[in-house]
């Protein structure tokens, strides 16, 4: 970040106003910028300050206030639709850490000051519209599948001026328009259930108007339209993700509290693809000190008027920072400022779809749904291995064939290699796989030593590997043989990776936790970056399967793992 002179005019009395405070404060910009104070008015108190863009976008407006009894005599600024600092010096000095979005690391591409809501709302309806479309399409391409080509008849057509409402109606009951709270794969179980409910609706109000719904078309539409809405999504959640990237679709966000809750928030939240802009703290009643680089912007006494000064659009409150009282005067006031509440939990890793609000004698509580593998379940989740499980082995026998005669062909050896590995309640299993390494190990290592109890360990560019086998692990097509562990009820389809008896028995007690399901093909820590990933963060995406764990869950891995292999992120 350099440092740059910053131009001010002023016409009051032809006074050099910026250079007496550019002599006092070092100013420091992030990006190229034109600072001009100009006069407002008659006194030297309504100056104003405005920091722009090179491209000319406003980036905010600081205007010295009196300072009030919090701030210990000291005059502060605050950069109307910009960031709010502790005074002008800072402002403009400070390091870009969190809560500023302008720094060398990412390109300024958005006007800081500039609100997200209208580009919210704008998605939200652009959303609304291609799923008012969705519906139409999959009944027309079912009309054209199931039906003699001609006109088409009046019934379909009540039928496609009703399902565009209906698909609407049913996915806005389930939460499903809101920007800000998209989460990905979090909400296939919605989605699922949405697409399904407005599909039975649309078969059963039918029958009204003489639609013919057979169960055959009925399972068509629903197919078809899950695809579209699947696809629809796919596209709107890489827009969304994209825009907040870019700081296009960041709430400004204030954080009430200054505990260590508070700057685990603003840590979080500093993230530039959470979409959200942390402008300061707001002190509670019993902690008042600042953190993580971000000023303590008022106090929780002053917060209607921190909230009107600085444009906030959010506010994230750290539940252990305020009383009871305190929240329902929060409640209020963010009501009648027409702003978000978010409040944290100290719950972590767990899907929104295992929680629920309960409240009794005036306490709110979450309740977590624990996740248990019923005897339905566990007949659901075999019966889904050994479908997907068939399926694929028989699919992919012509390319394992293919493999198998070129590992032949290429180095002297074994076709399939076996290893003990450890399973759900520490069950040992040989698990297959090709061959893709050299026969004599310690020859190609060249006296390299390597820690083979090191939890999930892989060695990068491993020099025991065979040009072949290099070819199979980057494609992941040496797991290809396990399909036959599946089968044989050793392995799931999806779940987490099942490691090397070395590595369990020398850390037993760090890596038990993975043992409670079996140890699948593929799964979350395979679709989050497989070995790019360490070990401690390898270990919390497998708990966090566990968790969570649903057949809804396992699709959308096994849906995943596809893009995961062609990229080859992470395939060592």
């Amino acid at each position: 970040m350099g440092t740059q002179s910053i131009d001010f005019r002023s016409s009051y009395g032809g006074t050099e106003v910026g250079r007496c405070l550019s002599a006092t404060h070092e100013v420091h910009f992030c990006t190229p910028t034109v600072a001009q104070i100009s006069r407002k008015g008659r006194a030297a108190r309504h100056l104003e300050l405005e920091v722009k863009h090179a491209g000319g976008h406003v980036l905010g407006r600081a205007k010295p206030r009196i300072p009030t009894s919090t701030e210990n005599g000291r005059g502060r600024a605050s950069l109307e639709g910009g960031v709010m600092h502790e005074d002008l010096a800072t402002t403009l000095r400070r390091s870009p850490s969190i809560g500023v979005r302008h720094d060398e690391t990412r390109p300024a591409t958005a006007v800081e000051g500039s609100s997200a809501l209208p580009r919210l709302r704008r998605l939200a309806a652009t959303l609304v519209a291609c799923d008012a479309l969705v519906p139409v399409a999959a009944l027309l391409v079912v009309h054209v599948l199931t039906r003699e080509p001609g006109t088409i008849p009046v019934d379909l057509v009540v039928t496609l001026c009703v399902a565009p409402v209906l698909w609407v109606v049913v996915f806005n009951s389930f939460g499903l328009y809101h920007p800000m709270r998209v989460s990905g794969w979090g909400e296939l179980p919605r989605i699922l259930g949405a697409a399904t409910i407005a599909v039975v609706i649309l078969a059963l109000a039918g029958s009204w108007w003489n639609q013919p719904f057979t169960r055959a078309s009925v399972a068509l539409t629903l197919v078809m339209g899950l695809s579209l809405e699947l696809l629809v999504r796919s596209v709107f959640m890489s827009v969304v993700r994209r825009n907040k990237r870019d700081g296009l679709l960041s709430l400004r966000t204030l954080i009430l509290g200054t505990n260590g809750e508070a700057r685990r928030v603003a840590r979080v939240l500093s993230d530039p693809g959470a979409g959200f802009m942390p402008i300061g703290f707001v002190a509670d009643s019993y902690e008042a000190s600042s953190g993580n680089g971000l000023p303590v912007v008022g106090e929780i006494e002053q917060l209607e008027e921190t909230v009107r000064r600085l444009g906030a659009e959010c506010l994230f409150v750290a539940a252990t920072a305020v009383s009871q009282e305190e929240m329902l005067w929060i409640t209020r006031l963010c009501r009648k400022e027409n702003i978000e509440l978010r409040v944290s939990t100290n719950v972590s890793d767990v899907l929104t779809s295992r929680l629920y609000v309960q409240t009794f004698e005036g306490v709110t509580s979450l309740t977590i749904k624990p996740v248990r593998l019923s005897g339905t379940q566990a007949m659901f989740k075999r019966a889904f291995d050994l479908i997907v499980g068939s399926i694929t082995l028989v699919l992919a026998l012509p390319f394992m064939a293919a493999i198998a005669l070129a590992v032949r062909l290429t180095s002297p050896g074994p076709i399939f290699f076996s290893q003990p590995r450890v399973t759900k309640n520490g069950d040992v299993f040989a698990m297959f796989k090709f061959r893709t390494m050299v026969t004599n190990h310690d020859r190609a290592l060249d006296g390299k030593v390597i820690d083979l109890t090191q939890p999930f360990f892989k060695l990068d560019d491993d020099p025991r590997l065979t040009r072949v086998g290099r070819v199979l692990r980057s494609l992941s097509l040496d797991e290809l043989p396990q399909l036959w562990n599946v089968l044989r009820g050793d392995m799931s389809i999806v779940g987490p990776r099942p490691l090397p008896v070395e590595q369990v028995d020398a850390n037993h007690e760090f890596l038990s936790a993975r043992h409670e399901v079996k140890g699948g093909i593929t799964g979350l820590w395979q679709i989050s970056g497989r070995s790019d990933l360490d070990s401690d963060e390898a270990l919390r995406i497998d708990r966090y399967y566990i968790e969570n764990w649903s057949l809804g869950l396992d699709v959308y891995i096994l849906l995943k793992t596809l893009g995961a292999v062609l990229t080859r992120r992470g395939a060592w």
